[in-house]
């Protein structure tokens, strides 16, 4: 995947990541296959957030719900 197929802007206070060809598939990538990094989502304060470990492997949900929205 070509790297210009998203962009990023700010707006608003706001980190934006849009497709420059709407529907071209286009991804938000973190880290490598030989690497990754930490990604932490947060919620409403501090203490209620989503982080993925990337040495770990493990996603952990802290203080918030998780909705798998599947039949399984």
């Amino acid at each position: 995947m070509a790297a210009t197929k998203v962009m990023s802007t700010w707006g608003s206070g706001n980190l934006i990541f849009k497709e420059k060809v709407a529907a071209n598939g286009g991804q938000v990538i973190f880290g490598h296959t030989n690497g990754g990094v930490d990604v932490k989502f947060y919620g409403t304060t501090s203490s209620k957030y989503v982080l993925f470990d990337e040495s770990a492997d493990t996603v952990i949900a802290e203080g918030v719900d998780v909705r798998l929205n599947d039949t399984d």
